[in-house]
């Protein structure tokens, strides 16, 4: 699956941070996608609904990024082709589609988005999440709670990312 397979199956939001993840990985010379880099795009573009559930969380997205950061490694040497998702990165999306199914989107938003990649069986990017709180059962949880808020508060439509 290459990231123009993915607008069927996912929402802008995730689209944009799944370049923004793209141009890093091509950026350090890499020639995938890894969740971390999937990770660190979408606390760069925390905003609206995913905002609200990394607050209900008390997610200290500074320190998620920092760590992102300083873990993040050049590849060996720039490369001619686009990076393409990493099978790990694959598996976080059919995680994620599996937790939007179950949440009734008929997309991938950018908050289940962050539950697959909670979920993702990769060594760093869970490890990251859990040392900063977040696991799996919160996580759902404050995506509940979020979105309840959300469609109380917000003139958009409940589910949306938008901020």
């Amino acid at each position: 699956m290459s990231l123009d397979d993915l607008p069927r199956m996912v929402s802008a939001d995730v689209e944009e941070i799944l370049r923004q993840a793209r141009g890093s990985a091509e950026h350090l010379g890499r020639s995938t996608v890894e969740p971390r880099d999937i990770l660190l795009a979408l606390v760069r573009e925390a905003k609206g609904l995913l905002a609200m559930v990394f607050a209900n969380l008390g997610a200290d997205l500074e320190a998620i990024r920092s760590t992102l950061e300083r873990l993040t490694v050049p590849g060996e040497s720039a490369s001619d082709t686009t990076p393409e998702l990493s099978e790990a990165s694959l598996r976080v999306l059919r995680l994620a589609r599996m937790e939007a199914y179950v949440m009734f989107q008929g997309r991938v938003e950018a908050e289940e988005l962050l539950l697959g990649l909670v979920l993702a069986d990769d060594d760093q990017t869970p490890r990251i999440l859990r040392e900063n709180g977040i696991e799996i059962e919160g996580a759902r949880l404050a995506l509940i709670r979020a979105r309840n808020e959300w469609m109380t508060t917000s003139p958009s439509s409940p589910g949306q990312s938008n901020g």
